[in-house]
């Protein structure tokens, strides 16, 4: 899978960056609309409705607005209620997060608990508060409040409530003249005409003046037998631009067996049921809202329980058992694929009174495509820069520079296997192309693989799958291997399933091999616990460094290691729940590069 871009039609990577960091695969139909219009510098109303990404959309250009300079109150929202605050400062703190060189200082009044704690707390001068209106005024006549640098005023109002705006009315008295209003309200109406007043010449945008330009979901259905759901879930999920995508079964069995086959392609997969406990569920919902496995495999049971809201894209294995699970609540959704028989195609229109558009699975220069943005995006994360330099100068040495694309052209060539012949314009499929996309000629009877002259026999029925990106050359091993990458096992056939491609079929290719760094992605997920070390790339540390040192440490293999996180300052591990305890005693204090190391459970993640 490529990895996210960001999305230029929102402005500068300075707003982007964070959102992206903090979860959002792309900026919600809400933000990009209203983000602009903050950054203008005019009041603004805007009307309201559900999850929308309401607070991140008046959060990130306060950030962006933010300057270092006199410490004080620069920014205030005002709430409808105690725990509506407490929500709009978990915002804060995820996207303050990718802020670099700049801690912002965030209060929330009504949170803590005795007016000494939140005395203690203004003492310091945050940036931003936030409060109901009441808090506000509790602490403006104790003298605590100083708001002669204030920029911003956020009115977050989700409920009418009682003396609100009388209060709201006090608290402007106290600002000074020159600042930005910013009005969010469930609805623009005689309700909110007192409001109004506290804004001068705000721009006013109904909520059918921004949900009209919204984008349409596509819904797509794609034809395939029972046997090649599998391979088709890997295709989509490599091709480039998939997106933070939900991959939905019927039972727990068949989403775990599918969520090691995609491991074993080296995406950065989770594997989600209803029968897990609550804290493993929220902390393998968390990675996947903040990016860190863009691809979730789950039940229909266990995403009805808890809704996933920044799905881009829905891949429905079997036939969902209702419209919700069809199409999850998602304010970022994109796509919606399912794949099923003609019969199901059918009972998915009846039933659910949807009409998909159907299409063929992905072609191969887009998944291939995907591909190569997920090596490049596992360069950069992942594998360590001194050892790339001596693969790099062998290739120098070696290679003329005019040939050293083509080198590599080659090696993913006998990684993924080799492309199909490009289609002659206006020309008809062929058998073998119906063959590629699991259709059936004419006759009525399955189509068989066409093979390339000279390349030996046809596969006999029932036969093993060959290797390949639809059948390769051979499995690798050395090198190749141990970097965790399909051992030249291909896109189509390391799924595990029948190779049923038009793409030329190699001899002797032999099946692919599993690797320790395979087996550690297909575990990852379940019966694992998060450990955090204190240490990371700006030590030279890297994922091999971690995983040998606990293995030495436990005297284990790599088979009780899961994901490893190498961050620049620190990093995180998933280790065996029975290990953990025992890691953390070993290894706390112990050196590492030079410095001495902190293991410890890694911290949960607040909500938003």
């Amino acid at each position: 899978m490529a990895p996210q871009q960001r999305d230029r039609s929102f402005g500068s990577a300075e707003l982007w960056e964070p959102l992206r960091k903090a979860g959002y695969a792309k900026p919600t139909l809400l933000q990009r609309k209203v983000v602009p219009l903050i950054q203008s510098g005019r009041d603004l109303v805007v009307e309201v409705e559900g999850d929308t990404g309401r607070t991140a959309a008046f959060i990130l250009p306060i950030l962006a607005r933010l300057r270092r300079g006199r410490a004080g109150i620069k920014a205030v929202v005002a709430t409808s209620s105690a725990e509506d605050s407490r929500k709009v400062q978990r915002e804060f703190q995820r996207l303050c997060r990718p802020q670099s060189g700049r801690d912002v200082s965030v209060i929330a009044l009504g949170v803590e608990e005795g007016d000494r704690g939140e005395h203690r707390s203004l003492s310091r001068q945050p940036d931003v508060l936030i409060g109901t209106p009441s808090r506000i005024i509790d602490h403006i006549r104790r003298g605590n409040l100083d708001f002669s640098l204030l920029q911003s005023v956020v009115i977050d109002r989700q409920e009418p409530e009682p003396g609100f705006v009388d209060d709201l009315k006090f608290i402007f008295s106290k600002l000074p003249s020159k600042k930005q209003v910013l009005l969010f309200t469930s609805a623009i109406g005689p309700e909110a005409d007192g409001l109004l007043e506290l804004l001068r010449r705000p721009v006013q945008l109904a909520l059918t003046a921004w949900r009209q330009a919204g984008e349409k979901v596509e819904e797509l259905f794609v034809e395939v037998p029972e046997a090649g759901k599998n391979r088709a879930v890997a295709l989509i999920a490599l091709t480039k631009g998939a997106g933070a995508l939900l991959v939905q079964t019927s039972g727990r069995d068949s989403a775990r067996k599918l969520g090691q086959e995609l491991a074993a392609l080296g995406l950065r997969v989770r594997v989600l049921w209803e029968a897990m406990g609550e804290a493993e569920q929220e902390r393998i919902r968390e990675g996947f809202a903040a990016g860190e496995h863009p691809v979730l495999v789950s039940t229909f049971e266990a995403v009805r329980r808890h809704s996933l809201r920044w799905v881009t894209h829905v891949l429905n294995v079997d036939p969902p058992p209702s419209a919700d699970s069809y199409r999850p609540a998602s304010v970022v959704l994109e796509k919606i694929y399912t794949l099923g028989s003609p019969a199901q195609f059918q009972q998915l229109q009846e039933k659910l009174n949807v009409k998909p558009e159907k299409t063929p699975l992905p072609a191969d220069d887009q998944v291939l495509a995907g591909a190569i943005g997920e090596i490049l995006r596992r360069i950069r994360a992942d594998e360590d820069p001194a050892e790339l330099a001596r693969y790099r100068r062998l290739l120098r040495r070696h290679a003329p520079l005019i040939r050293r694309s083509t080198v590599a052209a080659f090696l993913l060539k006998q990684v993924y296997g080799p492309l199909a012949a490009e289609p002659v314009r206006g020309a008809k499929p062929t058998r073998g192309a119906e063959a590629v996309r699991g259709a059936k000629p004419a006759g009525g009877s399955e189509a068989r693989p066409s093979r390339a002259p000279g390349k030996g026999p046809a596969p006999q029925a029932g036969s093993k799958p060959q290797a390949g990106f639809a059948g390769g050359r051979r499995a690798a091993s050395g090198p190749r291997a141990a970097s965790g990458l399909p051992a030249a096992s291909g896109l189509r056939a390391a799924s595990g399933l029948p190779a049923a491609s038009g793409l030329r079929r190699g001899r002797g290719a032999a099946a692919p091999r599993e690797t320790p760094a395979v087996k550690d992605r297909a575990r990852a997920g379940a019966g694992f616990t998060r450990l955090f070390i204190s240490v990371g790339k700006s030590r030279g540390v890297y994922a091999k460094d971690l995983a040998a040192l606990f293995g030495r440490a436990l005297e284990s293999d790599q088979a009780h290691f899961g994901d490893i996180r190498v961050l620049d300052n620190y990093s995180f591990l998933e280790i065996d729940s029975a290990l953990a305890e025992k890691a953390i005693a070993a290894l706390s204090g112990t050196e590492l590069k030079g410095k001495q190391i902190t293991v410890n459970y890694a911290r949960k993640k607040e909500d938003e």
